[in-house]
């Protein structure tokens, strides 16, 4: 049931143009940024910086897998530290499709060695003694959107906020994801995460999370017709990470993802997307 709406010349500059509009209005924003976290920086402070680059089975996102075949994400993070215990976060992450053939996925098929997707993130963290609150922007940004297979898709912003804590030897958290841009819609999930270590070089970080969507992100994420909300993906990540030396350290992940809604499952399989999927991910992290 795809329905592919076929690429040109004329296309892909519109893509072209509607990625170079998002970075520009991105770089905007970021260099206004300076002048807005004067306020709350500590004269001195200095960044953390994080690089990350990793392979992956497959890429699944909010339960519809992107790509069947293998992708490389490379990302960043800049950590500012900020006055009274909070920090600014500016972080991006792309996807590199390294295959021509996508299989039964959301994107389109022919973008080997091109990016499928680009993400910008400005956030800001505060400790409030046993509660860690996040909130920012995220923007979303589809080089090849305009090509899909199930309907056209362009670059989009959301409003993040989350709140998390531990207790009961977990780091339990509730994450709202508003969309205020091209789809105006709520993706909210409950999630819970551990983290075990084992002497000075190992530790196993375990995730577990389960979603619910309104109609305007089932249209967008799903493209259900007509859009029901509903219980979305349940989605649990184990990554194993061993510290190489003090800056780099090697990560192996293994992942799930399922789509919980009856009527999301029953949409997917007329879409001839499997709610269910498995991936695994190898990686590598320079922390200065």
């Amino acid at each position: 049931m795809r329905i592919l709406d076929p690429s040109g010349a004329a296309r892909r500059s519109e893509a072209l143009l509607a990625i170079v509009s998002a970075m520009l209005k991105h770089s905007l924003f970021l260099a206004a940024l300076p002048i807005a976290s004067s306020c709350v920086i500590d004269d001195g402070a200095q960044p953390h910086v994080d690089l990350d680059l990793q392979t992956a089975s497959s890429e699944v996102i909010r339960g519809m897998v992107q790509t069947e075949r293998g992708v490389l994400i490379p990302g960043t993070v800049v950590s500012l530290p900020a006055k009274e215990d909070g920090t600014i976060i500016v972080m991006t992450q792309g996807s590199l499709e390294l295959s021509d053939n996508t299989g039964d996925a959301w994107r389109p098929d022919g973008h080997s060695g091109r990016f499928g997707r680009f993400d910008w993130s400005v956030l800001y963290k505060q400790s409030l003694e046993n509660l860690l609150l996040t909130f920012g922007l995220i923007n979303y940004n589809l080089p090849n959107g305009l090509e899909f297979p199930f309907g056209e898709r362009g670059s989009t912003t959301e409003l993040l906020f989350e709140a998390s804590t531990h207790a009961w030897g977990v780091q339990p958290a509730i994450r709202f994801n508003y969309d205020v841009d091209e789809v105006e819609g709520l993706y909210l999930q409950f999630a819970v995460s551990k983290r075990l270590e084992f002497g000075d070089d190992w530790n196993l970080g375990l995730d577990l999370g389960l979603a619910w969507m309104d109609d305007e992100q089932a249209f967008w994420q799903y493209a259900q017709v007509p859009a029901t909300s509903g219980v979305a993906d349940l989605r649990a990540t184990a990554k194993l990470t061993y510290a190489i030396d003090q800056h780099t350290s090697a990560e192996l992940e293994l992942g799930l993802s399922e789509v919980i809604d009856s009527e999301f499952r029953e949409w997917f399989e007329l879409l001839d997307v499997d709610p269910s999927q498995i991936w695994v991910g190898l990686g590598v992290r320079w922390s200065y």
